[in-house]
């Protein structure tokens, strides 16, 4: 008989090594929806845990995703104005699950529509061709007065930059003898329009 030499092999070990991610973060965050990005260290599926007030009690599909390359994955029907926690949890193809650390972004608030309001409201100074009018805005806002011969507004003064302290805008040019109406409109940086009583 003849023999060969010896030769040797070695079994495959299982692949019990959890995948990692890195490079993750939030962006385009608008009041109800965000992306996440990240890069996985290997092949497989991965998907994102997210939620509010330390939980991560919704979590989006499962989708593949490629060793190396950054993967975005988009959230939607969020809240705005709101602190979300979320993770990476990734799964290779040998069924390994590994849960990246927590991480967190805030929605934008929504649009504020509130209109700026104006109190207490009146007229002093009072000339035979002047008055001025007074008053306070709630937020600072772009104010005038408009006003006009009894029942009318149909003249207007310059809009003023004004704080919330109590303020005065002067009129000028009134004909004397002559009761008027007027109106203070205030404008706040959202275009919010408040016109007082």
């Amino acid at each position: 008989w003849g023999y060969t030499s010896e030769s040797t092999f070695i079994t495959t070990a299982p692949d019990t090594t959890p995948p990692t991610t890195s490079a993750i973060a939030s962006s385009e965050v608008t009041g109800t929806t965000a992306n996440i990005t990240f890069t996985a260290s290997e092949s497989g599926y991965a998907k994102i845990e997210y939620g509010t007030g330390g939980t991560f009690g919704s979590v989006t599909s499962e989708i593949s995703v490629t060793a190396s390359s950054p993967t975005t994955i988009p959230l939607s029907g969020l809240t705005a104005g709101t602190n979300y926690n979320y993770r990476v949890v990734a799964r290779d193809s040998a069924g390994n699950s590994g849960t990246s650390a927590n991480y967190i972004f805030t929605t934008t608030p929504p649009p504020d529509t509130t209109a700026p309001t104006t109190t207490g409201i009146s007229a002093g100074s009072i000339t035979t061709s002047g008055a001025t009018v007074n008053f306070t805005a709630s937020e600072v806002s772009n104010v005038k007065v408009e006003y006009g011969p009894s029942g009318t507004l149909t003249l207007s003064t310059a809009e003023i930059s004004v704080p919330t302290t109590p303020m005065s805008i002067t009129l000028s040019g009134l004909t004397a003898g002559t009761t008027y109406s007027y109106r203070v409109v205030a404008r706040d940086s959202a275009g919010n329009l408040g016109y007082s009583a």
